[in-house]
């Protein structure tokens, strides 16, 4: 028996990761014809019309979901929630803006932690360059005593 593997498609044949926001009681249906609209626009890829292909759902291991889905449910079953105070399922890291809101606070504390290396590196450079004008100037003054 011949066993049918789903493989991804790379970003320059029309695939590749996309941002998207999805209602988490989004069903199997909902989230493919998204899909479509995103990978296939106009109803047309590279691999040709979608009217010729077949879409099924598929999880993280690329096997394909058969069970009754929501993305609710899926992301429960996987352990991928953030649950909040009041125990609402949130999705995986809140909404698209608290992701990115979440992205460029730690792009500001990347760049503040960078700036505090960069000047801590730039005090220890200064301060060995006086370190050896002192050995070289002390040097010079042992040479003239002696």
């Amino acid at each position: 028996m011949k066993k049918i593997v789903y493989v991804g498609v790379r970003l320059v044949k029309g695939g590749g990761g996309r941002e998207v926001s999805i209602p988490l009681n989004a069903s199997t249906e909902e989230v493919v014809d998204l899909m479509k609209d995103v990978f296939f626009p106009d109803g047309k890829s590279t691999f040709g019309s979608t009217d010729l292909m077949t879409f099924k759902l598929g999880n993280f291991k690329c096997e394909e979901i058969n069970e009754e889905f929501t993305l609710a449910k899926y992301i429960a079953k996987h352990k991928l929630t953030k649950d909040t105070p009041s125990g609402n399922l949130t999705g995986l890291l809140g909404s698209s803006e608290d992701r990115r809101s979440l992205r460029e606070s730690q792009d500001d504390e990347y760049l503040e932690s960078l700036a505090t290396d960069q000047a801590k590196e730039s005090e220890k450079r200064e301060e060995l360059l006086r370190c050896q004008a002192e050995t070289e100037r002390q040097k010079v003054c042992v040479k003239l005593e002696l």
